[in-house]
């Protein structure tokens, strides 16, 4: 291995078949740890059977295999079952930008929901992978948006086929995570209607009607496909979340010229909308008359600002973590203490992003705000959002919201990140409350 530069060696049998493999891990587990003498056999090391997969087979199929039988390499196979090669998983993640490509493409060439859904649910398993190998917290959070928008989008048509065209232009658009590209492996739908304003009676009518069933259908087929209803009903099957663009734009007047803090917390997320099928005119329209809103009401930002401070970074005191619940740190709310930090000074300074690192990078790029405060509030996000995947991966599969980590499962190396995210939040609120609050917290 060493000769050859190879983090892998095959294991033949007498007959020159390959019967197994010993990586670079079993060297350092099965030997060094164990303390087993050079003179073992490699047959009593070796990973046995050979996981093999076809050499035309797609990137995302091989992640896919190996997360499945929990290898990091897989034996590469011809039409004649000869092992041709040998595939390392840490290799795949320079295409880590494939295999959602690949997943998305042949969600949109899916001729029913059924078979959208199925394409749809591998994308757990994917995540999971990339999370395993160390991937960047983003390219996990991308990776899994963008599934969800082929998903979504694939919906739409279907829905669309079978009810026919609409009455009105309208738009799909997605909300929170799902609108800032920030999806994770327990996200839930965030989503509603925009729609050009029909004319009184029948029309309006029919409208109603139209989008009612489609959102029911649309909702319906991504909660099927694991995107689980919203707990708090914010979809396009509430119909407060399917209206005209006027009753949307005066939505946001009305958080924007009357809201106390409560309520912008409540729908502080609406703000990171963006369209994911339809007429994406609709969005812009709306988003040029949030922005014109902003600018005419310095006086909102001070609420906004009251609501961005509601998360309190716990504190440590004996190696014990206070404020921290029985069932543990929830990291999502932690997250979002950045997040509404980064959306805060976006909104106040024009900036068109919608995801968390988009806009810190743009604050930066702008001098809005120190390169170095932008750098420090990457690293306090990134550090929160890949202890949180890490630890949500393995309950994935139970659809059961993980955001919630128990101090005593963290790893020495986690506690360290996230006592340096805390301390960072910190210094973001204050910095808050000075350019927001006049010093007061």
């Amino acid at each position: 291995m060493q000769t050859e530069e190879a983090t892998a060696v095959l294991v033949s049998s007498g007959s020159g078949n390959p019967v197994g493999i010993v990586t670079d891990r079993d060297v350092r587990e099965r030997i060094v740890a164990a303390g087993a003498p050079l003179w073992t056999p490699v047959e009593k090391i070796m990973s046995a059977p050979l996981i093999t997969i076809g050499a035309r087979a797609r990137v995302y199929e091989a992640l896919l295999s190996m997360e499945e039988h929990g290898v990091g390499h897989l034996a590469l196979v011809d039409d004649s079952g000869l092992v041709t090669g040998v595939v390392r998983g840490a290799s795949l993640l320079r295409f880590r930008s494939y295999g959602p490509t690949v997943v998305t493409r042949e969600i949109r060439r899916a001729p029913t929901p059924e078979d959208v859904a199925k394409h749809s649910l591998g994308a757990g398993q994917l995540a999971g992978v990339l999370v395993d190998t160390g991937a960047r917290p983003d390219a996990v959070t991308h990776m899994l948006t963008a599934i969800c928008d082929g998903a979504a989008a694939r919906f739409c048509e279907l829905a669309a086929e079978r009810l026919g065209p609409a009455p009105v232009p309208f738009v799909f658009i997605a909300l929170g995570s799902h609108g800032r590209r920030e999806m994770t492996l327990t996200s839930d739908q965030d989503n509603g209607i925009i729609f050009d304003a029909p004319k009184e009676g029948l029309a309006s009518q029919q409208a109603e009607k139209y989008f009612r069933s489609w959102a029911d259908m649309v909702c319906g087929w991504m909660n099927d496909a694991g995107y689980r209803f919203c707990p708090g009903d914010v979809m396009a099957t509430n119909p407060r979340w399917r209206q005209p663009l006027d009753v949307w734009k005066e939505y946001f007047r009305r958080w924007v010229r009357t809201a106390e803090p409560q309520e912008l917390l409540d729908f502080a997320t609406f703000f990171d909308f963006r369209a994911v099928w339809g007429e994406a005119a609709l969005t812009r329209e709306l988003r040029r008359v949030v922005r014109d809103e902003l600018l005419a009401a310095p006086a909102f930002f001070g609420h906004f600002a009251q609501s961005a401070l509601q998360f309190r970074p716990p504190l440590r005191v004996f190696g014990r973590v206070l404020g921290a619940s029985e069932a543990g740190l929830d990291l999502k709310e932690a997250a979002m203490a950045v997040t509404a930090w980064a959306r805060l000074y976006a909104l106040r300074h024009d900036v068109a992003e919608t995801g968390t690192l988009a806009r810190l990078e743009a604050l930066g790029a702008s001098d809005v705000l120190p390169e170095a405060s932008v750098q420090e509030a990457i690293e306090a996000y990134e550090s929160l959002m890949r202890i949180r995947l890490r630890h949500q991966w393995p309950l994935h599969e139970d659809r059961q919201p993980a955001n919630l980590v128990s101090p005593a499962r963290m790893t020495r190396t986690e506690e360290s990140l996230l006592r340096s995210a805390f301390a960072q939040i910190t210094a973001m609120q204050k910095r808050i409350s000075y350019d927001f609050l006049g010093g007061q917290s």
